[in-house]
């Protein structure tokens, strides 16, 4: 009888302990799949679908359609570490604001979509709770991301994740690349004067928006990462484009390339330096510049543009390069007219620095001020670049401004009057050596080679006729 006595006890003492320790520890095994999550997402048993809908009045017809909250699906953390609450009490706030939004439609009859939702991942070490809904007052969609330590319920930063998944310090450098892949398109024809708006409207024309959007705003500490339902990693950004307000956020999966660095150098930066017998980690040179020439009728274009074809079929797999044109309106006040005649090739060591220009004027008592653009307020690039500017000998009309993360550069290049060298500011090397300037220009410029979309493109923006 003792025996059996002592043998309950002990196994009444083993099953507290058991309970004692599953109620310090966060996984205990998933049981299914959460409902309402997305297609997909793993069994867990530390989160749950608030299923608003069911304290929300009844779905109704309205006049342009059926007004129903049942396609919002808001999580809720079934564990009570300090981060889980302050998690909680943010989604609760989300659930009011969707709450206020489906009375709101329900009494006007202005149906309008509601949407929410989030995906689940859960491994031995992590929770992953993607959710996004879209927020009428703000007319564009919502991201929170929430990440936790099973182990203690603590809340996981960016830093913490890019730990998690081996990443180190060059998530920065990842996401410069992934938001610049989100901007990559076909090169296509470029448009006439009269189309340039939509060549502005090209995404190419927004890239320098987005990382510099990133730099102003990045910090290891923020939660702009999180797992999908597939345990692929997925990044929170600010989206620049023609439509709509101009930027809107926006979600990409995080691609983690064999070889990321935290910065990454232009590869056609690297073999100019390397022939110019530079060192392309050298940190005093920040960018490369060629004086290409001047364009102010039909044969000087041809010819400034023949001496930049070897470049383009050197380093540039013969595509045509991106442009910064200081532009201005016509006498009528609507066409577009080029308001440059010198042309410079900026190549930035950095493959994601920014390049933007701003237009100059000058004030009567020869002061250069900043001057109002429309045509190049929206326009950031990167890579290599071709930059029109100046039409005066005596003063410039257009300043480059070079940014890459927390660094900036203006300048103004210009051709002395006294030898006709190339001047530029400290850091930014003259690199007319890598040329290959040829003969063909003087003997024949009609008979050169050059890029002939380009040459229309810039011949359509001043009349030379």
């Amino acid at each position: 009888m003792k025996h059996h006595n002592a043998t309950r006890n002990l196994n009444r003492l083993s099953l507290i302990l058991l309970l004692f320790t599953l109620s310090f520890v966060f996984f205990a095994g998933p049981v299914e799949a959460v409902a309402g999550a997305t297609r997909g997402s793993m069994p867990s048993d530390l989160v749950e679908d608030r299923q608003a809908w069911k304290n929300w009045p009844e779905a109704k017809v309205g006049e342009n359609g059926l007004i129903s909250a049942e396609g919002v699906h808001i999580p809720r953390f079934l564990f009570d570490s300090p981060d889980a609450i302050a998690a909680n009490a943010d989604l609760d706030e989300i659930e009011a604001s969707l709450a206020e939004e489906y009375h709101y439609q329900l009494d006007t009859e202005m149906y309008s979509p509601l949407e929410s939702t989030f995906s689940v991942y859960q491994d031995d070490r992590i929770l992953s709770v993607g959710c996004r809904y879209f927020a009428p007052d703000k007319n564009d969609m919502q991201y929170l991301n929430y990440t936790f330590w099973l182990a203690d319920g603590k809340r996981l930063t960016d830093a913490d994740l890019a730990d998690y998944l081996g990443l180190g310090d060059r998530l920065l450098g990842l996401m410069e690349e992934n938001i610049a892949e989100s901007y990559a398109q076909p090169v296509g024809d470029l448009p006439m004067a009269s189309e340039l708006g939509s060549r502005q409207d090209q995404f190419a024309s927004f890239v320098g928006l987005a990382l510099q959007d990133l730099w102003d705003n990045f910090s290891p500490s923020q939660h702009q990462l999180y797992l999908d339902e597939t345990g692929r990693p997925h990044m929170i950004y600010r989206f620049y484009g023609p439509a709509g307000a101009g930027s809107y956020n926006a979600e990409k999966e995080l691609r983690l390339y064999l070889h990321p660095e935290d910065k990454l150098l232009s590869p056609i930066y690297v073999r100019m330096a390397r022939e110019l017998g530079l060192d392309p980690l050298d940190d005093s040179c920040t960018a490369l510049i060629v004086l290409v020439g001047g364009a102010y009728d039909e044969a000087s274009l041809t010819t400034m543009l023949a001496r930049l074809w070897p470049w383009q079929e050197a380093y540039n797999e013969f595509q045509t390069p991106v442009t910064l044109l200081r532009t201005g309106y016509g006498e009528d006040g609507e066409s577009i007219r080029l308001e440059g005649q010198e042309y410079y090739l900026l190549v930035p060591k950095y493959q994601h620095a920014t390049i933007a220009l701003q237009a100059l004027t000058i004030t009567e008592d020869a002061k250069l001020i900043p001057e109002q653009n429309e045509q190049l307020a929206r326009r950031c690039v990167t890579g290599p670049v071709l930059i029109a500017q100046n039409i005066s000998d005596i003063w410039p009309n257009a300043e480059i401004n070079l940014r890459y993360r927390k660094e900036w550069l203006k300048f103004s290049p210009s051709i002395s009057l006294k030898d006709g060298s190339l001047i530029t500011a400290p850091g930014i090397v003259d690199a007319g050596a890598t040329f290959d300037w040829g003969e063909q220009n003087e003997e024949d410029p009609a008979s050169a080679t050059f890029d002939h979309t380009l040459y229309d493109y810039l011949k359509s923006l001043w009349d030379f006729n």
